[in-house]
């Protein structure tokens, strides 16, 4: 994002408005940016690139060029800057913005401009408690939770984009899961069903199951 304009597709007279103003956002804005297409499925992470999924992929491509393409920010920038050297005004601006607006949704009621949005895929895998499907979900961090929310209520933390290691307890109420410790890099096992009264704990032994704590 902040190096976009050295991308090939830019237009040398955009190259230097976009190089001027650091790119798509600011340093402020770039990592909600992120985290917000992380949360929609249109990008992930894969050790330490961003990559475009899929659907992030086909939303692009749905998309009209005059919508994302990225010359789109420098004409903005341009505008902005009239606006602050006076040689345009505000009200101007904003007047050819809804213009725009107009202009795409009249391509698209009239079937000029098709989009056609693919269908982003829910990530799923098995309860391991219950046998049903979990649901990756996202709160102040991403989630999954057993879909028998009454009957299981399985909750685990996603790692890497998946359920956190377990195994089944013997209390047969929940999972031992594995969980980071005080210190940093050390790790333990404990039961989900801790509410219900199972206190097991184990110690980690090199990402498994090791032996049980005061067992």
């Amino acid at each position: 994002m902040a190096n976009i304009a050295r991308s090939d597709n830019i237009p040398a007279q955009f190259k230097a408005i976009l190089k001027e103003t650091a790119g798509l956002g600011t340093q402020a804005t770039r990592a909600a940016i992120i985290e917000t297409l992380k949360k929609r499925g249109f990008i992930e992470a894969k050790g330490k690139k961003l990559l475009s999924t899929a659907a992030g992929c086909g939303v692009i491509q749905a998309l009209p060029n005059e919508v994302s393409n990225p010359v789109m920010t420098a004409i903005w920038e341009q505008a902005l800057e009239g606006i602050a050297n006076k040689t345009t005004t505000l009200e101007a601006f904003m007047q050819n913005q809804e213009g725009f607006v107009r202009a795409i949704i009249s391509k698209v009621k009239s079937g000029e401009l098709q989009i056609n949005l693919p269908k982003v895929v829910e990530p799923t895998a098995p309860c391991p408690l219950c046998g049903k499907t979990m649901r990756l979900r996202h709160g102040k961090k991403p989630f999954w939770a057993c879909e028998e929310r009454d009957q299981c209520g399985l909750i685990l933390d996603s790692v890497r984009g998946k359920p956190a290691k377990n195994q089944k307890c013997t209390c047969g109420k929940g999972v031992l899961v594995r969980k980071s410790g005080k210190s940093k890099g050390s790790f333990y096992w404990s039961c989900s069903a801790w509410k219900q009264g199972c206190q097991k704990r184990h110690f980690d032994d090199k990402g498994k199951l090791g032996k049980e704590i005061g067992g």
